[in-house]
C-alpha cells in the first residue's frame, strides 16, 4: 500500500479559480480539485499488516500536539523544485501552517518509532495544484506564480490517511482512515 497521510482540501469554486490560470498551459496538468490535499507525511509502500500501527501512530500525534480543528487559507503560489526547473505547481498556505507545522512535527515523530523516516527536504506546507511535464509554458508559468490568487478558506476538522493507487489517468486515492480533531471545549 502506497500511503500518505494529509488534510483534505475542499474542491470549491474559489479554488478551482486558484488552478484556473494554469489550465490551458500547454505541458501543464492541473491536478483534479476533488485530490488537492496537503501532505503531512509521505509514507511510500507499507505492508498492509502495518495499517493499525499507523492509524494508532496518527492517533497518538494528534492527542500529543491537541491541534484543534483550524481555518485554512490558500493564498499565492510556488512551485518545486525550483524557478528554473519547474515539476510541481503548488498554492501556498497563508492561514494554518502554524497548525501544520505542529501536526507534520508529531507524525513524523510517531512514524519515525514504526521505523518510517521523514523525507529528506524540509517540510513547506503547499497544496499541489498541478504538475509541469514539459518546459513549454515554463515562462507563463514563472511570471503567474509572482501574481496574486484568489483566496480559498476552509475548516480543517480532520486528518486523513490515503493510498495512491497509480492508474493510467493518474493517481487515484482512497481514504483508509480519518481521525478527527477535537475542540477543547468538545472534551
Amino acid at each position: 500500500m502506497r500511503l500518505f497521510i494529509s488534510i483534505d482540501i475542499e474542491p470549491t469554486p474559489e479554488l478551482k479559480a486558484i488552478q484556473a490560470p494554469f489550465a490551458e498551459l500547454e505541458g501543464v496538468r492541473l491536478v483534479p480539485s476533488e485530490q488537492v490535499h496537503v501532505t503531512l507525511q509521505f509514507l511510500d509502500e507499507q505492508p498492509a499488516e502495518r495499517l493499525s500501527a499507523i492509524t494508532d501512530a496518527i492517533d497518538a500525534a494528534i492527542e500529543s500536539v491537541r491541534v484543534e480543528p483550524f481555518t485554512l487559507s490558500l493564498a499565492g503560489y510556488g512551485v518545486f523544485p525550483d524557478r528554473e526547473y519547474i515539476t510541481v505547481i503548488w498554492a501556498a498556505i497563508e492561514q494554518g501552517t502554524t497548525q501544520l507545522n505542529r501536526l507534520n512535527e508529531a507524525i513524523e515523530f510517531e512514524m519515525s518509532a514504526l521505523g518510517i523516516e521523514p523525507e529528506d527536504r524540509a517540510f513547506v506546507p503547499h497544496a499541489t495544484i498541478a504538475r509541469m511535464d514539459h518546459a513549454a509554458s515554463k515562462t507563463t508559468v514563472q511570471s503567474l506564480i509572482e501574481t496574486t490568487t484568489e483566496t480559498h478558506t476552509q475548516r480543517v476538522t480532520a486528518v486523513e490517511l490515503l493510498e495512491s493507487t497509480r492508474t493510467g489517468d493518474g493517481p487515484k486515492y482512497d481514504r483508509r482512515y480519518a481521525r478527527r480533531l477535537k475542540s477543547a471545549t468538545a472534551g
